[in-house]
């Protein structure tokens, strides 16, 4: 629900407040930590792709044609082990077979799932790139800030309402704080960043619409 009213630009008030993690913008950091710790991936791609506050800066009708081309010619079947792999499906798709040509809506749609797969490997790359090797917190958490402002449209995107500036606090932490942890691969630090996102409560406060508010089921 919170994900819904958030992706039309509202907030609701919730009464006890919810763990950072299990907000739109958590669920958000947690799949796309998760996506650089553990590879390229189609489900973590696809997951990323159908979260509501994903828009790459893109209108949401251009942004649902093409996370439709590129899931049905590029993603489906065996999982794809990079990008790379996915152009070529695609490539594979557009050309068809002697016995099966593309249809002529085909070739209408596959450009626009490799556009798509072009400004997505722009941004996950850095993230992605090495993330098997251990590097400084601080280091996976710039990379991770500059990642989820793309994938959101932009900074004032990213961390608007209670749950973003929340979320902007804790990455900036890490960056700043970083420095003085251990080395960790991607896999680590999205745990870390997992379990601390797990104890930051957020009460949403005054960016919430006046007549919606979030009960717990005794109040209801």
């Amino acid at each position: 629900m919170q994900a819904r009213l958030t992706r039309w630009g509202l907030g609701a008030d919730s009464s006890a407040g919810t763990p950072l993690s299990h907000t739109p913008t958590g669920v958000l950091i947690g799949l796309t930590a998760e996506l650089a710790g553990e590879g390229f991936g189609a489900v973590g791609l696809l997951a990323l792709l159908k979260h509501p506050l994903t828009t790459l800066g893109l209108e949401p009708d251009d942004l649902a044609a093409g996370r439709e081309a590129l899931e049905l010619y590029g993603l489906r079947g065996p999982h794809p082990t990079d990008f790379a792999a996915v152009r070529r499906r695609l490539d594979v798709s557009e050309k068809g077979e002697p016995e099966r040509p593309p249809s002529s809506r085909d070739l209408e749609r596959i450009p626009l799932g490799r556009d798509l797969l072009a400004r997505l490997e722009g941004i996950l790359t850095p993230l992605i790139a090495g993330a098997e090797t251990p590097r400084g917190v601080e280091v996976s958490a710039r990379l991770l800030t500059v990642t989820l402002e793309a994938l959101a449209g932009g900074p004032d995107q990213a961390w608007r309402g209670a749950e973003g500036e929340a979320a902007a606090r804790l990455l900036a932490a890490l960056i700043e704080d970083g420095a003085a942890s251990a080395r960790m691969d991607g896999k680590v630090f999205a745990d870390l960043l997992s379990r601390l996102m797990d104890q930051e409560v957020v009460r949403t406060g005054g960016d919430v619409h006046p007549r919606l508010r979030i009960l717990g089921a005794i109040e209801a």
